[in-house]
């Protein structure tokens, strides 16, 4: 089975990050054999200022070290963790969205991190 790599994209100043992110540890906290991460892109800018996020949340997903989905995540806290379960469970192994090349070298150096920002238990 593939290892899920879940990662959300936020800033601080979005109230529905804010609202969201209680969602996101619980999940974390569900399904500990994902790795979750919970990255404000403006205090690790460094890290995503590849991407072209317009809209919050964003989510990378990752199956293994296959970058599966790079894009905008439900914002109503129901659907956005029905949205993310299926990944978290592995059972999602090809998205939808195609992944860009900017967003599958910023999955891929996330996962290299020796301590990757904002790493949640799982």
């Amino acid at each position: 089975m593939p290892t899920p790599w879940i990662i959300g994209l936020c800033a601080q100043w979005c109230h529905v990050c804010r609202d969201l992110a209680p969602d996101f540890q619980a999940l974390a906290r569900e399904h500990p054999s994902a790795t979750w991460l919970w990255i404000d892109v403006e205090d690790h800018a460094e890290l995503v200022q590849a991407l072209d996020i317009t809209t919050f949340p964003t989510v990378l997903v990752g199956m293994d070290e296959q970058l599966v989905f790079f894009g905008e995540a439900p914002g109503i806290a129901a659907r956005f963790k029905a949205f993310l379960q299926p990944f978290a469970l592995g059972r999602v192994t090809h998205a939808p969205q195609a992944s860009d090349e900017a967003a599958a070298e910023v999955f891929a150096r996330l996962q290299k991190l020796p301590a990757p920002p904002g790493r949640l238990p799982g």
